[in-house]
């Protein structure tokens, strides 16, 4: 539940700034999901219960991080804050979730659907690279 379901609604100049970006993505046997924070944190969890936690030790995934803060403030420029209770994500579909202080925007379609979109693909593919930059930073 946001602030706007008790009438609270933040100063125009401050509605739309972006606190973090959320993506989640069907696979087989669930979801997985990644987020990155205006702080430079992100967080992949798979599916499995598996997680990567990334608190910022250090600037090396910055590029990743604010790469996929600048999509979605593009795509949150474009769309209007969700009204009503956050519905669960349809299976097969995969979601984008925008946090700001006017509530929770969200686009969510089929993969391919948003792949193909010119205002999710670059969403999702900066997510793709920050996910990479993750994992192989937990590898190393």
């Amino acid at each position: 539940m946001s602030l706007a379901a008790f009438g609270v609604r933040p100063p125009e100049s401050e509605a739309k700034h972006l606190y973090g970006v959320v993506l989640d993505m069907p696979v087989p046997g669930g979801l997985d999901t990644l987020a990155a924070y205006e702080g430079r944190s992100a967080r992949y969890l798979n599916f499995s219960g598996a997680a990567l936690i990334w608190d910022h030790p250090d600037n090396s995934l910055d590029g990743e991080t604010q790469g996929l803060l600048a999509a979605g403030r593009e795509l949150l420029a474009r769309i209007g804050p969700w009204e009503g209770p956050r519905p669960p994500v349809p299976p097969g579909q995969a979601r984008i979730s925008l946090l700001t202080p006017s509530g929770l925007h969200f686009g969510q379609a089929a993969p391919r659907l948003l792949s193909g979109d010119e205002m999710a693909a670059p969403v999702l593919q900066a997510a793709t690279k920050l996910m990479q930059a993750l994992i192989a930073r937990s590898a190393a």
